[in-house]
């Protein structure tokens, strides 16, 4: 699971600029007392600005642009804050700081930037800011990712660790992720000519489900409404998790809801809602009828087991047990998504890179078996295909923020309490201080020795994929997993190719920014089975 970033969509940023400017004008032409409300603001502006001129002088901060009032660096946040903040960075240096409406944040844009928040100072700021989309679809903060750091949180993610994403947890599931992926095998074959998001969000969608219920929600005939609107609320979930809502930022609008974003938050949450209250009351239905088998027992079992422990140290409420479900959902399926999709593209673009792939899986598995779990760790070349993927394309771009809890010191400069730390991950894996040749698409590098060790599970700062620290995705070892599962059997499968209007150097790899960075359009190719027929039957 990948945790959810400080996302900025077009369309919401565009309002707060454009309904404020609409706010004064419409103020000063309906208005007979136009003149005093000019004065008036007028004056509420120089009272912010001599404000802040005395704070700036009592606290020592990291440079930056200079800012408008009440927007504060907003305006310059553009279509695409995480490339706008990479450039800033360029000027300003790697440890950077800017306001968000009322809100202080610094911006981190290098390995030793990030290392001293998420890791030195990881224990000062670990924890998370309010935010509307934690509040309205996620019942009150009641997850893992939204919740502020304190005994009720680490006891939820020692929870969805153990339960959905320990090492003894994916063994035990390694025959469902091998059926699914086998699934989306078999329907690429069928079908040849593929889009291939489509299928990998039906079959990731289905491996979740799975793990989390023991129930395969995508592809099968229900009676249910919910559940067949199921994949599309999820979707819904993630885009609206994306959104920038103004008063998150500018308190004075936040009665205002700019956007409309809040009442879309709020309408969607019912849905959610119905959706995971149906699910627990299935299994209260079931766990009526008397003990549930072993073998049957799933995630939603463990949660409503802690529920239902009344001198348990600590127990979950049915908030919680919502919460946990949905973030087994929601944070998981996106990442794995965006970096399978992103892998196949950039080896769509590199012919060469994709014939070199084939030779590895081909010299160590061959073509007379299906390629298995058990197999990843013999392929040093695909596990270096991943790696550039999550450098070169993360799927948090800016990692969801931090706040600090008490006033704190670093790199000569001075960071009251309340700050937040934003984490570019996007900038560090394309800083050519870093990397050599950061735009090329080069698994090579991983395999050279300064390089080979570098993981993206939290413990090397130039590869920040899911975090680090004490808010390092817990489901970490989930994600590489399947992604490296997913690229390697749709490799070892297909021989892939373009469609023959599209040459690989004009494949289109625009970004679409987000919560996560999709890519803006999607990656049709033509799939041509390399094995024998017989290995594509389930």
């Amino acid at each position: 699971m990948r945790t959810a970033s400080m996302a900025f969509s077009v369309p919401s940023l565009k309002t707060v600029v454009d309904l404020w400017a609409a706010f004064k004008v419409a103020t000063l032409k309906s208005d007979e007392n136009a003149g005093f409300k000019v004065y008036y603001l007028a004056t509420a502006v120089v009272v912010i600005l001599l404000v802040r001129k005395l704070l700036s002088w009592r606290v020592n901060l990291p440079p930056g642009p200079p800012s408008l009032p009440l927007l504060g660096h907003l305006h310059l946040l553009g279509a695409d804050p995480h490339r706008s903040l990479g450039e800033l960075a360029q000027k300003y240096g790697p440890l950077m700081s800017i306001r968000l409406g009322a809100k202080l944040c610094i911006v981190c844009s290098s390995p030793e930037t990030a290392k001293e928040f998420l890791k030195t100072q990881d224990a000062n700021f670990g924890s998370r800011p309010y935010t509307s989309q934690g509040h309205h679809l996620m019942y009150g903060r009641q997850d893992v990712a939204f919740q502020e750091t304190n005994p009720s949180w680490r006891n939820l993610k020692k929870i969805f660790t153990m339960e959905l994403a320990s090492g003894a947890r994916l063994e035990a599931s390694r025959h469902i992720r091998s059926h699914e992926v086998g699934c989306l095998v078999r329907a690429i074959a069928e079908e040849r000519n593929v889009e291939l998001k489509s299928h990998l969000t039906s079959m990731i969608s289905n491996i979740i489900s799975r793990m989390v219920l023991n129930k395969r929600y995508v592809g099968v005939t229900t009676t249910s409404q919910i559940e067949t609107d199921f994949p599309e609320m999820v979707q819904t979930h993630f885009r609206l998790a994306g959104l920038f809502v103004p008063g998150d930022f500018i308190p004075a609008f936040k009665w205002l809801d700019l956007g409309g974003f809040e009442a879309q938050m709020k309408k969607h949450k019912l849905r959610m809602d119905a959706f995971v209250t149906e699910i627990i009351l299935q299994h209260r239905e079931r766990r009526a009828l008397g003990p549930v088998p072993e073998l049957e027992r799933d995630y939603v079992d463990v949660l409503l087991d802690q529920m239902e422990m009344r001198h348990a140290a600590f127990q979950l409420s049915e908030d919680n047990v919502k919460a946990l479900i949905l973030d087994a959902f929601v944070a998981a399926t996106e990442s794995m998504i965006l970096t399978s999709e992103w892998a196949m593209a950039e080896l769509l673009k590199n012919p060469a890179l994709m014939a070199k792939a084939h030779a590895e899986l081909d010299a160590t598995i061959g073509r007379d078996r299906v390629l298995q779990e058990s197999d990843l760790h013999k392929l040093p070349y695909l596990h270096a295909i991943v790696k550039e993927s999550f450098r070169l394309h993360p799927a948090a771009p800016l990692l969801l923020p931090r706040e600090s809890a008490q006033a704190s010191q670093a790199f000569g400069y001075n960071f009251p309490a309340k700050t937040r730390v934003l984490v570019n991950v996007w900038a560090i894996g394309r800083d050519p201080g870093i990397w050599h040749e950061p735009l090329v698409f080069n698994p090579d590098r991983f395999l050279k020795k300064d390089l080979m060790h570098v993981d993206v599970r939290g413990q090397h700062f130039e590869l920040l994929a899911f975090g680090a620290g004490r808010r390092v995705c817990p489901a970490v070892s989930m994600g590489v997993l399947v992604v490296q599962f997913i690229v390697a059997r749709l490799l070892h499968s297909f021989q892939w190719k373009l469609p023959d209007h599209t040459k690989p150097e004009d494949l289109d790899m625009t970004e679409l920014f987000g919560l996560t960075l999709p890519r803006a359009a999607p990656l049709h190719c033509v799939a041509t089975p390399r094995l024998s027929p017989h290995l594509y039957e389930l």
